[in-house]
């Protein structure tokens, strides 16, 4: 493409129409910078109402050359995802697009300046000055540890890659050139490798920059053979050079002679290196400083240091003293004291610590200032971006101004410039506005901008109404701002954003929930006094005896625990101990109690209740080892499955923090639409015919990176997105490795086997194709369906041996091999090879979110995951799907949150009302609870609600609005009450019940048996409603029989939200399986032909709160409506619900209430039906 054809392309993108119309404002006469010729080049471009101009670069993509495409794909990934960290010296992106059309690909990016090479006036002040050369370079390797930490490389790391603005004031270096990026990762993978002699036209052609470039980089690229093949190495030998230039020069002769008739000569470069560095060691640079450049720029790969994450460490150690030194040199160091003043709230809170003895009403003030003073001896200078304000929350916005961080011995002191913002604003001056712990903010220490702390003259300041009167200050005090200047740096990322902040605490307060069901025990006599001899054992009595452990603010445990005692949310031990009991009973469980000393340490015995004797005292049935139980100690539930859980929620928020772009994806959605349109083409083929909604948001998520959310209401299909989605993604990238995951075994059974049916796979797993994995621990692997037990590792390994044991007669080195490993076939130590192999090797893995955590070294292994998918994501904790998210590159949410919440997410929301007002876990953990936070519980509904901000990204979030599970008669109760009249409802899922016994049934698949009739005789009693047992018992009477119409669907199901309801259902309808009758709980997910819903809610009170309990929730009632496909019977008084008018049950009524054939008097033929006269 010539330049004039590029030229009229983008003066249609500009004019009317155009995708850049009104947004950008191109130059009147465009000046094409060319980087690829006929290929890529570079303008500016203005944004509407903006005199700083923005960088326009554009790619012809082509089909004569596609590996442009490929570029510049890979070029909008990575600033994509950089731009999320926010870091100072790494491209920020502004804009992007691909216009199929014109065939042309695009990137606005901020204006980052001109190479920083030949006559570039910055070049020049940085190779003068070098306090400030050294604050760059820090910079940059700051930048370089981001990028590789990101698992990418630059590759072309050069002068003529940094960039930097011409400014009086100081500069701004950036890293730039991300033409030949590429993920380390597998982000390409499968589209063919960069073919290197295309890649010369992004080469720089001065030889000071080429000899930047690492030899095993330059080699190839000159069609010489290398030893070495390219790693992050290569990007530190670019940066070293570039410091070795900065810091004592390149020999600039011996540039010139690397390349020699355009061939390599290594031998040449080896000399240009050493001379380098003999240049360095006589520059008079710090020996700390030369080591490190030195080990940064050895010719040998294995000898230089291997990432920039090393560098940055390393010179963020040595940052101070080499700041120091370069100051004295320089005479920018000032041996003068600077002079901090501190307020009466220092005064404060350094009595309060009892580091003094006068008060503050009359305070001695030489024995505080010599107290700051002696603190900040040997200290360090440092930098917080927010100031104070995440550790304050009364007044934030005055918190984050004071940024400037002296960080001493025992305190940290928060200032800001005297007067700051004002006229009189005083820079010989810092004010100390906040003091605290410095344990409480020790991250700050480590930052890598600090410096060591200059002398300190510190005195008490009492501000005075008098403007513009202050103490006098000797004319030679040092200003602070050359100090500021070198510590001060720009917000970078996420690093200590309310995402992680909010897993944190949601961790923390789930291990609470488990400290405080940890009871503090006196062992009581059990009877009659044993005679001599007597070793019977005998049951064992234990008596609570007080809280577990005190409160202490300092300790997370402890703090944590608090919440639930303020909150008056922990049972007695006699009454949790037997509600754990009976829950374990019903779950088919056995549950064992463990107990400590009073020192803490675990006692080798094992207890199993035998009742609760009062709610304080509780009787454990007998047991050998009694003699070791200690007269007082603790007792617990044996919760080691929930431990084990929380220790894989904790390793996955720690590893949050360092996983950037996820942590802004979690804040704030956005994608990029990067796929080819004939590639989007094949997307969902089979789709488009039968459900085109439904296959152009497959396509949407395909081509939308790197994250989804998808909100699927009931019946809509949405595990039947997620199957088309796994089979899309290894059609295209068959080396490609997906993580899928649910919160229960259930639903990633259910996905798993239509993954497989999709493949062709179900009904015989040994055939070829994608290696699906079902991830189960030994304990919970009877849970997991009979369809998807063959893809169990076991059976997995089971049928790769008797394969492998099966050796064709294949002669000559594959023969070899193939009787090497039949022999090993044959015995066990092939297991413990093929182990991690065949996880290594699998295409899908699929694991509860819970189970995702386990073997995570094993199931990362090799190239990690490409996609990371997530069933039910909206009915478990940020904490609890972080444990899959963080193990992937691109990810997918699926689920409803208008269907059932995480677990106790009341508790949760309660829990954080009182920390946010009493700061109770504040001081534990270094982070103020607040309002942010609150949305954060239900992450699903902030992921599909959060505003997102225009600009070149999409909103990568959609919703399913057709379902294809329930009768019209049920959706669209479900529609009106729930969403808004938008779920609609498929032709298809009109099918009849077939249950014609009762005439009332025939015209209808929904009727509500309205109770309001028997008035007062309906009511419930303690959770359970024996009316409604009756009158089920009636219905049931008339349809003794359910048919079956699919294979898959059970034909009938009786739901209640009240266990103690359905445990007398139970008993009272043997004729049922026991599991027809379903708690809402556990109930979502599953649907069957027919559904019963004992409402048992029925009484007098008029608030909500007691008239209704959880049945306010509008999830819950959902999940119940939702289930059935042919026919929904609800039994309840109408005239109770509809009379709450504020909640979401005046639209259910409204709804049953508008056709008559919706309600049935229970009084009237067929039913006829009178109440069982009970004593009250």
């Amino acid at each position: 493409m010539t330049e004039s054809e590029i030229r009229e392309k983008l003066s249609r993108l500009f004019s009317p129409g155009g995708r850049l119309h009104g947004r950008f404002t191109p130059p009147e006469d465009a000046q094409f910078e060319v980087l690829v010729p006929g290929s890529a080049w570079q303008t500016f471009v203005w944004p509407e109402k903006s005199a700083s101009p923005h960088l326009l670069r554009v790619y012809s993509l082509s089909g004569s050359n596609p590996l442009l495409a490929h570029f510049w794909r890979n070029e909008t990934r990575a600033l994509h995802r950089l731009s999320g960290r926010k870091q100072s010296a790494l491209p920020r992106l502004a804009g992007a697009g691909l216009i199929p059309e014109m065939e042309l690909g695009y990137l606005i990016l901020d204006d980052s300046g001109q190479p920083l090479e030949g006559n570039h006036t910055t070049l020049a002040r940085l190779r003068a000055d070098r306090v400030t050369a050294l604050r760059c370079f820090s910079t940059l390797c700051d930048a370089l540890a981001v990028l590789h930490g990101e698992g990418m490389m630059h590759r072309s790391l050069t002068p003529h890659t940094i960039r930097a603005l011409d400014s009086q004031e100081d500069p701004v270096v950036y890293l730039d050139g991300f033409q030949l990026s590429a993920f380390v990762t597998a982000w390409l993978r499968g589209q063919g490798a960069v073919a290197e002699p295309h890649s010369s036209g992004f080469l720089p052609t001065r030889p000071s920059s080429l000899a930047c470039m690492a030899p095993e980089r330059l080699s190839p690229l000159f069609g010489n053979t290398s030893r070495h093949i390219e790693s992050f190495a290569c990007d530190v030998f670019g940066l070293g050079m570039i410091g070795i230039d900065w810091f004592a020069g390149l020999p600039e002769e011996e540039c010139h002679g690397i390349i020699a008739n355009s061939r390599y000569a290594p031998s040449s470069h080896e000399q240009l290196i050493r001379l380098a560095h003999l240049r360095l060691r006589s520059a008079q640079v710090p020996d700390e400083l030369c080591r490190l450049l030195v080990q940064m720029t050895e010719p040998a790969p294995s000898n230089r240091m291997p990432s920039g994450l090393e560098v940055a460490d390393t010179l963020g150690r040595l940052y101070p003293s080499l700041l120091a030194q370069f100051e004295s040199a320089q005479g920018a160091a000032s041996a003068k004291p600077h002079q901090l003043y501190f307020l009466r709230e220092t005064v404060e809170r350094l009595f309060r610590d009892g580091m003094t003895r006068s008060t503050p009403t009359s305070p001695d003030i030489r024995e505080y200032a010599e107290l700051v003073e002696r603190d900040l001896y040997g200290g360090v200078v440092t930098w917080s971006p927010r100031g104070f304000a995440p550790w304050e929350d009364k007044e934030p916005e005055k918190a984050r101004l004071a940024k400037t961080v002296l960080m001493g011995q025992r305190y940290a002191y928060f200032c800001q410039y005297l007067n700051e913002g004002r006229q009189d604003e005083n820079k010989k001056i810092l004010l100390v506005k906040y003091v605290c712990q410095a344990d409480k903010v020790r991250e700050l220490r480590q930052q890598s901008h600090r410096r060591v702390m200059p002398p300190i003259q510190a005195s008490y300041f009492l501000p005075t109404n008098r403007p513009g009167l202050q103490r006098p200050i000797p004319a030679e005090t040092p200003a602070w701002t050359t100090i500021v200047h070198v510590v001060r740096f720009d917000e970078q990322g996420e690093q200590d954003s309310i995402v992680a902040a909010t897993a944190d605490w949601l961790v923390r307060y789930q291990e609470a929930q488990l400290t405080v069901q940890e009871y503090r025990y006196e062992r009581q006599s059990e009877g009659t006094p044993r005679t001599r001899g007597d070793t019977t054992p005998r049951p064992i009595i234990l008596h609570a005896a007080g809280r577990p452990l005190e409160y202490d603010a300092r300790r997370e445990v402890a703090a944590f625990a608090e919440l639930f005692f303020r909150e008056q949310l922990v049972p007695s031990m006699g009454a949790y101990f037997e509600q754990r009991a009976e829950q374990a009973l019903d779950e088919g469980e056995s549950l064992e109690f463990i107990l400590r000393n009073e020192h803490g340490e675990d006692v080798p015995i094992k207890l199993e209740l035998d009742a609760a004797l009062d709610p304080f005292t509780v009787r454990f049935k007998p047991n050998e080892k009694e003699f070791l139980l200690p007269e007082r100690g603790t007792v617990r539930p044996n919760e080691k499955a929930a431990r084990i859980v929380l220790s894989r929620q904790r390793r996955a928020t720690q590893r949050l923090r360092n996983h950037h772009h996820l942590l802004a994806q979690l804040r704030e959605p956005r994608g990029l639409s990067l796929s080819a349109p004939e590639m989007l083409a094949t997307v969902a083929a089979g789709l488009q015919q039968s459900s085109p909604e439904t296959a152009k948001l497959v396509r949407r998520i395909i081509d939308e990176e790197p994250f989804f959310v998808v909100q699927g209401p009931p019946g809509t299909g949405k595990t039947f997105i997620a199957s088309h989605i796994v089979k899309d993604v290894i059609r295209l990238d068959p080396f490609g490795r997906l993580l899928i995951s649910a919160q229960s075994n259930a639903a990633l059974d259910n996905l798993l086997e239509n993954v497989a049916h999709l493949l062709g796979i179900l009904d015989n797993a040994a055939a070829g194709g994608p290696l699906l994995l079902r991830h189960a621990s030994a304990e919970t692997e009877e849970r997991v369906s009979a369809k998807a037990r063959p893809f169990l590792l076991t059976n997995v390994l089971t049928r790769t041996r008797e394969r492998m044991g099966l050796a064709s007669g294949v002669v000559g080195p594959l023969g070899r091999i193939q009787k090497e490993w039949a022999q090993k076939a044959k015995g066990q130590d092939f297991d413990a090879e093929m182990y991690s192999r065949v996880q290594r090797a699998s295409n899908v893995v699929f694991a509860t979110c819970a189970g995702a955590g386990a073997d995570t070294e094993s199931l990362r292994a090799g190239s990690g995951f490409d996609w990371v998918i997530v069933e039910e994501a909206a009915r478990a904790w940020l904490s609890e799907i972080l444990v899959p998210l963080v193990q992937g590159d691109r990810w997918l949410l699926i689920g409803d949150h208008k269907q059932l919440p995480a677990y106790q997410r009341d508790v949760g929301e309660r829990l954080l009302t009182r920390d946010i007002a009493d700061r109770v876990t504040a001081e534990a953990t270094g982070q103020l609870p607040s309002e942010n936070m609150r949305p954060l519980l239900g992450h699903f509904q902030h992921l599909m609600t959060v505003e997102i901000p225009r600009g070149y990204w999409t909103e990568p979030r959609g919703r399913i609005d057709e379902q294809r599970r329930m009768h019209p008669d049920i959706g669209n109760l479900v529609s009106q009450a729930y969403y808004d009249g938008q779920l609609l409802t498929h032709p298809s899922a009109i099918r009849p019940h077939n249950l014609g016994q009762l005439p009332f049934l025939k015209q209808t698949a929904l009727v509500w048996i309205d109770t309001s009739v028997f008035n007062e005789r309906a009511y419930e009693r303690g959770r359970m409603n024996f009316l409604e047992m009756d009158l089920l018992g009636a219905l049931l009477r008339h349809l003794p029989h359910f048919p079956e119409h699919h294979v898959e669907v059970p034909p009938v199901a009786v739901l209640s939200p009240y266990r103690e309801q359905l445990k007398r259902l139970r008993e009272k309808f043997k004729q049922l399986p026991e599991d027809v009758f379903r708690s809402v709980d556990e109930v979502q997910g599953r649907q069957a032909e027919v559904v019963f819903v004992s409402l048992v809610r029925n009484n007098s009170y008029e608030a909500p709160t007691q008239g209704l309990g959880f049945m306010q929730s509008p999830e819950r009632a959902n999940v119940m409506f939702s289930r059935a496909r042919r026919l929904l019977v609800i039994l309840g008084s109408l005239t109770h619900f509809e009379r709450f008018r504020d909640t979401h049950w005046a639209e259910v009524a409204r709804y049953v209430r508008s056709e008559a054939r919706f309600i049935v008097d229970p009084r009237e033929s067929p039913l006829s039906f009178a109440p069982a006269m009970r004593k009250p």
